[in-house]
């Protein structure tokens, strides 16, 4: 509850999400660019790498465009966030380009730290996995008595490590939401974002979850959709090659939409906490009943034993 009003919660950020998502065309389709470009690193590896003359050129073709695809990425996401936040708060927009121009010192701020994050939490992961389940191999080998102790460490790692990188990916972009709709700097969002998810984790961890199995239920749909038949030779590999690129670039489509309505989803919890969003005018007081009229005074009665007007 937030000045006596109730907070909104994870099926209203979910619905302006997507409202955002689909309603401002212009920043979906930056983002899906950059998913778009993503897709084609994989089926251009596959055609330089089968041109021996072209490896070199190609092994520098594919290092820039993994380079370039995720700073794109990034200032598609700021400049998204950035569009549906003004829309939320009923403020005109500035257009894709400058939003994106605004927002760039925090996107590359989420870039390098999200990054940072990613790295540690995968090296914990494995880190984890690779000293328990190390421990468990080795007592079953020796037939040590500590064999439930390590079985339990390795049961213990899997059930953790599993939900650490959600966690890790609603921090990161959430703190990307809370800085451009707040206009503050990012690692003073990540710093606040990690006290908010402490205090009221479930409706931003519900948008990233739902977000998130949409996303992989498509892909998975769409990887086994476009799956084309095997056939020899040349025509085989070029079909191949056409089915990675088809899929790569439906499922962009399908996860550019995804996660602008999660970033913008995101945004509506930050800003209804700030009380920036607009709230419904509050319904007319009912006008007070009429006032009773009195009826006018009787007439006096007429003294018996008077003579009368």
């Amino acid at each position: 509850m937030a000045n006596g009003r109730k907070a909104l919660g994870a099926g209203d950020a979910l619905r302006k999400g997507f409202e955002q998502a689909i309603s401002q065309a212009p920043a979906t389709l930056f983002l899906f660019l950059s998913y778009a470009l993503g897709a084609l690193i994989v089926p251009a590896g596959m055609v330089l790498f089968r041109v021996e003359a072209a490896v070199g050129y190609g092994l520098l073709f594919l290092a820039l465009l993994g380079s370039f695809v995720p700073l794109l990425r990034a200032l598609a996401l700021g400049a998204a966030v950035r569009e549906a936040s003004l829309r939320m708060r009923g403020l005109p927009a500035d257009g894709v380009l400058a939003s994106a121009v605004a927002t760039s010192q925090r996107a590359f701020s989420y870039l390098c730290f999200g990054f940072f994050i990613e790295l540690l939490v995968a090296l914990y992961r494995w880190a984890a996995l690779l000293a328990s389940g190390g421990a468990y191999v080795a007592t079953l080998v020796k037939g040590s008595a500590w064999g439930f102790f390590t079985s339990a460490g390795f049961a213990f790692a899997l059930t953790v490590c599993v939900p650490l990188g959600l966690v890790a990916t609603l921090w990161i972009q959430m703190a990307l939401a809370r800085a451009v709709a707040r206009d503050e700097g990012y690692l003073a969002s990540l710093y606040d974002t990690a006290g908010t998810l402490w205090a009221r984790p479930w409706p931003a961890l519900l948008v990233v979850a739902v977000t998130g199995v949409l996303g992989w239920g498509v892909e998975l749909m769409l990887s086994l959709f476009t799956r084309l038949p095997s056939a020899p030779g040349e025509r085989g590999w070029a079909l191949l090659v056409f089915g990675q690129l088809v899929a790569g670039v439906l499922s962009g489509f399908v996860w550019a939409v995804l996660e602008s309505a999660r970033l913008d989803g995101l945004a509506a919890l930050e800003l209804d906490a700030a009380d920036l969003l607009p709230r419904p005018a509050a319904p007319p007081a009912p006008e007070p009943p009429p006032a009773p009229v009195e009826p006018p005074p009787a007439p006096p009665e007429p003294t018996p034993g008077l003579p009368t007007a």
